[in-house]
């Protein structure tokens, strides 16, 4: 076997890269990551199983959380959506290898009758495959009917919104702001702030969008995504102006600014 191949065959599944990622941020617990992301625990641990079928919503949803969590833990967020594309095209939705010779979506008992007449026969039959599919549409529609009687459509209706409002926060607009000086300092800003690493004793912070040495009544606009992480030398000489309203903080050497909020 040549060395690219051995990579390629040594290559961490999504899930498996997902996992060790968290681990080594300080083995964050599902918790922080839910409480980070807004992404339900169980949807959490269903993507780091590589079991994104799990997920029961539509693909779109599940590319949604994908890049969430990987921009959370500052992974190549392109580079796994792409890669999960590819394979939920082969697998139907997941990124776990399937069994050569059997239609992913057909599930395998122990003694089957269809696993054993696939392993005997090298395939099920066309009509034989028709009448398995429909029988699992049926269980689907059955399924579907009992978590609406259940569950109710109200929430039903706030699982669609909450889901959809995640996924808006992936695409955040870009937005201006004006960021002013009344010290001589070297001032940093990071967009994107996800939270306090506690384990770590670190902010989670996205890409470095400034980084000078600037002087008493410098001002400088500027674009950015999220949320604003802010390092001043000066407690209280810098002030971020978003569409009139003011950001500045004489507490520490370090502050954050929501764009939606103003002190």
């Amino acid at each position: 076997m040549s060395e690219e191949n051995t990579e390629v065959a040594e290559k961490l599944s999504i899930g498996a890269r997902l996992r060790q990622r968290r681990r080594d941020m300080g083995d964050i617990s599902e918790q922080t990551v839910n409480e980070a992301t807004h992404i339900r625990a169980d949807f959490i641990r269903f993507m780091e199983e590589d079991h994104f079928d799990l997920i029961p919503l539509a693909p779109v949803y599940r590319i949604g959380f994908l890049r969430i969590y990987a921009k959370f833990l500052h992974l190549d967020a392109d580079e796994l959506v792409n890669e999960y594309k590819k394979l939920a095209k082969l697998t139907g939705g997941n990124t776990r290898k399937p069994v050569a010779g059997v239609p992913f979506d057909v599930e395998i008992s122990d003694g089957s009758e269809y696993a054993d007449s696939e392993r005997k026969n090298a395939g099920f039959s066309k009509k034989s495959l028709s009448s398995v599919l429909k029988i699992l549409a049926g269980v689907v529609v059955a399924i579907v009917v009992a978590v609406i009687i259940v569950m109710g459509f109200s929430k039903i209706s706030n699982l669609a919104e909450n889901t959809n409002e995640i996924v808006a926060d992936d695409v955040a607009a870009e937005y201006e702001f004006v960021v002013v000086s009344s010290a001589s300092q070297r001032l940093r800003i990071n967009e994107d702030y996800q939270g306090w690493d506690r384990d770590n004793n670190q902010p989670i912070a996205g890409k470095l969008i400034f980084e000078e040495q600037v002087i008493p009544g410098s001002k400088r606009t500027l674009k950015a995504h999220g949320k604003l992480y802010v390092q001043q030398e000066v407690p209280g000489s810098v002030t971020i102006e978003i569409d009139g309203k003011n950001h500045s903080s004489s507490k520490g050497n370090a502050f954050t600014v929501d764009p939606a909020k103003a002190d």
